[in-house]
């Protein structure tokens, strides 16, 4: 993990001091996206060289679930999930609707026309197995957690994005 986080720092370093993304001659492109079964969120990252930021962040949308990575992060991480067990448990196809048996969540990967999915955790896994997709899973999130995004998302009347959901707690605790 400490790997890709430097990957990724390394990245953004060498995108601030150029102060613009690289030039490609065919960019591929390139999806990452994380499904959460239980509660049906999707999380998706998505690349500069084949999406806008203007026009990904200038739509207001009902959430903030959709991050634009530069290019050279995005070929960053696709890197670590394929070096780090992602092609061991990848399956053609993108991911299935719901989780069945067991299944929390989904990773999937979209390179071109290329798509592939990795679940977590099916039955029958050992312990090593479920730790090589939990640390795919942890890659994503915390390449996701650090991308800076000004997504315009929508409001109900009287919601304020700010407001912590209310929680009860036992008088005992």
């Amino acid at each position: 993990m400490t790997k890709l986080l430097a990957l990724v720092t390394l990245a953004l370093c060498a995108l601030v001091s150029c102060g613009a993304p690289a030039r490609r001659n065919a960019p591929i492109e390139r999806t990452v996206a994380l499904q959460d079964f239980r509660n049906t969120r999707r999380f998706t990252l998505i690349d500069d060289a084949t999406h806008s930021r203007v026009d990904q962040y200038s739509v207001v949308r009902a959430d903030a679930n959709t991050k634009v990575l530069t290019a050279d992060i995005m070929d960053a991480l696709a890197e670590h999930l394929h070096s780090n067990g992602f092609d061991e448990f990848a399956r053609e196809g993108s991911l299935p609707a719901s989780g069945g048996g067991g299944v929390a969540w989904g990773l999937e990967l979209r390179e071109g026309d290329r798509v592939q999915h990795v679940l977590g955790y099916p039955p029958g896994l050992s312990q090593d197995q479920q730790q090589t997709l939990r640390a795919l899973r942890v890659a994503f999130l915390e390449t996701f957690n650090q991308v800076y995004s000004m997504q315009a998302v929508e409001l109900k009347p009287g919601e304020s994005p700010f407001k912590a959901p209310q929680t009860t707690r036992n008088p005992g605790q």
